[in-house]
């Protein structure tokens, strides 16, 4: 029975009209409740997809950013880089961190490449906002 039946029906039962009212207003206070309900699970499933998609452009940059610098973890410190992605926890990171072969950085560059708009964009921000004495792969500069 949808509502509209159902008030058809009481008023068909020779409802007065204070009665009616305070049926309606029932039935609206009802329909809010439900809405709000609905509201807040989907704020709850945005606020969930928000925190997801921020970790995964963290894990990102922990990828790509190094990539395009020699020695990248002997110049910038875990904590000063989970500082610059916008993070609280700083990424661990094996000391001493052994440098990408060859074919390692070509295959990450093809990653990088692959990688959608946005996303490469975030990575280059960072890259070109680094002040470190960092000296650029030659595979990577022509993105920067």
């Amino acid at each position: 029975m949808t509502a509209d039946d159902a008030i058809r029906d009481f008023m068909v039962s020779g409802a007065d009209a204070p009665t009616l009212h305070a049926y309606l207003r029932e039935l609206a206070r009802n329909d809010a409740a439900a809405q709000v309900g609905l509201l807040r699970q989907e704020a709850d499933r945005l606020e969930r997809e928000v925190a997801r998609l921020g970790k995964v452009k963290a894990e990102q940059l922990l990828v790509f950013v190094p990539l395009f610098f020699r020695s990248f973890w002997t110049h910038v410190s875990p904590d000063e880089f989970a500082a610059m992605c916008g993070q609280l926890d700083a990424p661990k990171i094996v000391s001493p961190h052994l440098e990408p072969s060859p074919d390692a950085v070509s295959l990450m560059k093809a990653r990088f490449k692959a990688l959608d708009p946005t996303d490469r964009e975030q990575v280059l921000e960072l890259c070109r906002a680094m002040r470190h004495r960092l000296l650029v792969r030659a595979e990577m500069r022509e993105f920067l």
